[in-house]
């Protein structure tokens, strides 16, 4: 006969052997976890409070994850918050969420949001644009927002400036 591991043991074949399975739960991780980088570059004057939703938390590991880590954050101007953002390995081509950007300026609250696919860290052949957002209240009547977008290695980067 061979040598078995510990926790084997030999069976008589055609046996019947009762097993008593415990009752605790086990946990088992959805999938293997692909580790990306958000980053907000605030490049305006004014001070931008930052409010997310992801469209599906199950393509999202653990807390690293737009609605957790940047969802109720400030940027202060001309500065940055970047954070880790972790992907379900079966989500490596679609992991959209929504950031609403919500500026104090000197004509009042002004906000828009933009849809982001943070898979876009896996596209070879992405390329460098200008995002496209949406107006979530009133915008600035003396200039506007642009939201240039910006892949490097596994980091979405996405800079803010306004033509003041």
């Amino acid at each position: 006969m061979f040598d078995l591991p510990p926790q084997v043991e030999a069976v008589e074949p055609n046996s019947i052997q009762k097993v008593e399975i415990s009752s605790a739960k086990v946990v088992v991780p959805y999938a293997d976890v692909n580790r990306t980088v958000l980053q907000v570059n605030n490049q305006t004057g004014y001070k931008v409070f930052i409010s997310t939703t992801v469209d599906n938390p199950g393509q999202w590991f653990g807390g690293g994850r737009p609605n957790i880590n940047f969802n109720g954050v400030a940027i202060g101007p001309s500065n940055y918050l970047k954070r880790n953002e972790d992907l379900n390995s079966s989500a490596a081509f679609n992991s959209f969420f929504t950031m609403n950007f919500k500026f104090t300026a000197a004509s009042g609250d002004e906000e828009f949001g933009i849809r982001v696919n943070q898979a876009d860290v896996f596209k070879p052949d992405f390329i460098d644009n200008y995002y496209p957002s949406f107006p979530i209240g009133t915008l600035d009547i003396t200039g506007y927002y642009q939201v240039q977008h910006r892949v490097l290695g596994n980091a979405n980067i996405f800079t803010i400036t306004h033509n003041q």
